[in-house]
């Protein structure tokens, strides 16, 4: 549930990764998440509903994402694959901002803010990390934090 300014509330978005992981439906680091890294999974604006569908979506339509080695990649990769870098347009009948997000593509903000739902969806912790004119990601893995999306650290 989304309070009226925008910031989710803590109970219902905890009672809902808490099911999604009794459900086995997150990443296996998760459950050695720290409180600090759990802050960067659980405060966002995306609705429960969003992080549901993108789960469902993904296991369904792109498991090859949730799979990868590689964890860099792993859960973001499908903005590259599957999230055209046009410009950005809404359009509410398509459905939730996430589903706008596939439909219709977007730059580089949009793209950033897909990963960055494709990875917290899955229990993995992430954050914008905003760029000179442009907007990218960095996201947890077990060798540390990675940017996506743009360009290296010392840019952020």
């Amino acid at each position: 549930m989304i309070r009226s300014d925008g910031s989710p509330d803590q109970v219902a978005r905890y009672l809902h990764y808490e099911k999604a992981y009794l459900d086995g439906e997150l990443d296996p680091a998760f459950k050695d998440m720290t409180v600090f890294e759990c802050r960067f999974i659980t405060n966002h604006g995306c609705s429960d509903e969003e992080l549901a569908w993108c789960r469902e979506m993904m296991r369904n339509y792109r498991p090859d994402h949730i799979t990868r080695p590689d964890y860099k990649w792993r859960y973001a990769y499908i903005v590259k694959t599957d999230v055209p870098y046009m410009s950005t347009r809404h359009d509410p009948e398509l459905g939730m901002p996430a589903q706008q997000a596939v439909a219709l593509g977007g730059v580089c903000g949009r793209r950033a803010y897909f990963g960055r739902l494709a990875t917290r969806a899955f229990g993995i912790p992430a954050r914008r990390s905003t760029q000179k004119g442009h907007g990218a990601m960095c996201h947890w893995t077990p060798d540390g934090w990675v940017i996506c999306f743009g360009a290296w650290w010392s840019h952020a």
